[in-house]
């Protein structure tokens, strides 16, 4: 009964190995994982630590546990992986794995090892391997069987196949129930080579799920027997456990039940989202109504400021014809002003002019005086009898008359009709006591046009002094 079907006498298999194991660098690389699983056995006692590896292939293995200080054996049908081993200085043969058990002592050894040759045998054989183990280990020894792992999915429905001296692929549950069932004290499954990224990522691919398993697993079987070693190997299996499917599966589902969630809250916020652009949209049609109101409005205002413009240009057009008649009639005013200063000057520059002289002079010292038409404003029978009661006044008053004929004229002129208007009996008490103020006959068309121009002189004379003063 043999490992494999036949030997590899061209080196296909060895050729095998190197394009898909990978270079016995990082072969060696991987094993490192096993260390705290062995380190336990060593300088126990005065016996040095066994290793028995089967199908030990190119003996990467046994290298590591010889450096460790074990002393190492291997079996093999490959020469051509044998050959490998004799020259890295390893004692190897080639013999049937199943039958090089069977011929070895019970308890003679403290580790048999199988690096993916469960996988390439019948499974009667792993049988019978598994149960041959258990009797050459001793107390506390171990079994330690790596296999591809059929978890992950990549492995189980691809890389797997690659080897076509594979059988099919062994589930962990079932390589630990037969390490149990015949008669192995403690067993572990350790699962190996996994990206160790994957278990701090927080959100999983579904790619990962169905390739992030680890893809190689190994069945950790203890001998009962030894306490100690069963607590260091414990030890050390709690502390290597890989990445199962079923942890991928539980850890995507809770994923899922998260997205779930968020896909319930993020449904919810859409309803809330889609209620409020419908009030948006509500208040976008409100707006546009009252754009729409205001641009109207807009335009009303703007047609009504083209009118009120129209109407400011005519206003400012009759302004301008406004304002250029006014300027044309300064213009006439200051001609006639100019004509009636010349008048003005012919008046100055006349003969009348300069006889009613001494009566402006007398005229400005009655205004010195407060004027005649303060005198006027007292009571007009209050002067009469004065003048009654005092004669030398009434001289004095009579002789100056006298003496001015023309001033005397014009109290005739001005006074007496103002005592007419205020006084009763004015004209009896006058001739009394100013005889030369007697009812005098009209004057005749000459004297009244003389005296007329004589008034306008005197009005023209007074406002041009009251011009120059100003």
């Amino acid at each position: 009964m043999t490992t494999r079907d036949s030997g590899d006498p061209d080196g296909f298999y060895r050729a095998f190995e190197e394009r898909f194991r990978g270079p016995q660098s990082l072969v060696r690389e991987r094993l490192e994982q096993y260390r705290p699983f062995v380190e336990p056995f060593l300088g126990r006692d005065s016996r040095a630590a066994r290793l028995t590896d089967l199908g030990c292939g190119r003996g990467e293995w046994m290298c590591m546990l010889r450096d460790f200080g074990f002393e190492v054996e291997g079996v093999d049908l490959d020469e051509g992986m044998l050959s490998a081993c004799r020259e890295a200085g390893l004692s190897v043969c080639n013999v049937d794995a199943l039958e090089h058990l069977r011929s070895l002592p019970a308890q003679s050894r403290t580790i048999i090892s199988g690096f993916h040759i469960a996988e390439h045998l019948p499974f009667s054989v792993l049988r019978a391997l598994v149960e041959e183990a258990l009797r050459v280990l001793a107390p506390g020894g171990l079994l330690i069987l790596e296999t591809p792992n059929p978890e992950n999915f990549s492995v189980s429905t691809l890389t797997f196949h690659l080897d076509p001296t594979h059988r099919k692929p062994l589930p962990p549950g079932l390589l630990q129930f037969l390490a149990e069932y015949s008669g192995f004290g403690a067993s572990h499954i350790i699962r190996l080579n996994h990206d160790s990224s994957l278990p701090a990522k927080r959100t999983l691919s579904l790619s990962d799920v169905l390739q992030g398993a680890s893809p190689d697993y190994a069945l950790v079987a203890q001998k009962a027997g030894a306490e100690e070693l069963e607590a260091a190997v414990s030890a050390a299996a709690d502390g290597a456990q890989g990445i199962s499917a079923h942890l991928l599966l539980g850890q995507f589902n809770q994923q899922a039940v998260g997205t779930e969630t968020r896909f319930e809250r993020i449904t919810q916020e859409l309803a809330v989202a889609l209620g409020q652009v419908a009030e948006h949209q509500h208040q976008i049609g409100q707006f546009e109504k009252h754009v729409t109101g205001t641009e109207a409005r807009f335009e009303r205002i703007t047609q009504e400021l083209a009118i009120a413009l129209g109407q400011v240009s005519e206003n400012q057009r009759r302004i301008q014809e406004v304002s250029t008649a006014y300027e044309h009639r300064l213009f006439e005013y200051w001609q006639e002003g100019v004509a009636a200063r010349e008048q003005l000057a012919a008046i100055y520059s006349s003969r009348s002019w300069r006889i009613t002289r001494p009566v402006r002079l007398l005229s400005s010292r009655v205004r010195q005086l407060k004027g005649i038409n303060r005198i006027l404003e007292l009571p007009s029978e209050i002067i009469i009898r004065t003048l009654e009661r005092n004669p030398g006044m009434r001289r004095w008053g009579v002789a100056t008359l006298r003496k001015a004929p023309l001033l005397n004229r014009l109290v005739r002129r001005i006074i007496v009709p103002v005592l007419a208007q205020q006084v009763t009996g004015w004209k009896e008490a006058v001739d009394q006591n100013f005889p030369m103020f007697g009812f005098q006959p009209e004057h005749s068309e000459r004297t009244a046009q003389v005296l007329a121009m004589f008034k306008v002189a005197l009005e023209q004379r007074g406002a041009h002094t009251d011009e120059t003063r100003t």
